[in-house]
């Protein structure tokens, strides 16, 4: 069970990815991405590596109740990572005690905007991270944490996207090495 994980930020919790079966022959629904993506990888003579990089907010309640931006820094400003710093530790460290490796981290385009990038891996465990990063978005600090790209706009800001990074490899060394940038919106 290598992705089972202890949730450091719900008490006396656990998780784990699976794959769906039938509840009546346990075999492959042809439901389940995970059981798909195996099923590709086992067919192509490559080591295919992915790395996810996701833009996100960090958010806080108005006066009114409305979710609005944690901060109102500038593109790329140290002002918005020093203003986030405490969540963004509690976040990284989340995720480090869920064996994810935070390769960088920046406050991204707009107010309250941040960026993580999660260290490469082979493709399926790359994607579980990525589930695992998604089920981290809650609240810390009373701070919102939404750790997906989505098309969460805040009034002229524009949307946290996500950026895929992909590799392969065969046995001849290097046969082509892509890096693809794709919005997910």
């Amino acid at each position: 069970m290598n992705t089972f994980r202890i949730l450091p930020y719900v008490p006396n919790t656990a998780s784990v990815i699976c794959d769906f079966l039938s509840k009546d022959t346990h075999q492959d629904t042809g439901l389940c991405p995970r059981t798909m993506l195996k099923k590709l990888l086992s067919k192509i003579d490559y080591q295919v590596n992915v790395a996810f990089e996701n833009e996100f907010y960090l958010l806080k309640r108005d006066e009114q109740g409305r979710l609005v931006p944690f901060d109102n820094s500038l593109c790329f400003t140290t002002s918005g990572m020093n203003q986030g710093h405490q969540v963004i530790s509690d976040i990284i460290k989340a995720l480090q005690a869920q064996q994810l490796t935070v390769e960088k981290y920046l406050a991204e385009y707009g107010p309250g905007q941040h960026e993580i990038a999660v260290k490469y891996s082979d493709a399926l465990r790359a994607c579980d991270n990525q589930v695992i990063l998604g089920r981290l978005s809650g609240a810390f600090h009373r701070i919102m944490a939404w750790l997906v790209p989505s098309c969460l706009r805040f009034s002229q800001i524009r949307p946290a996207v996500g950026h895929i990074y992909i590799s392969a490899s065969g046995v001849k060394g290097k046969m082509f090495s892509m890096i693809q940038r794709m919005k997910i919106n």
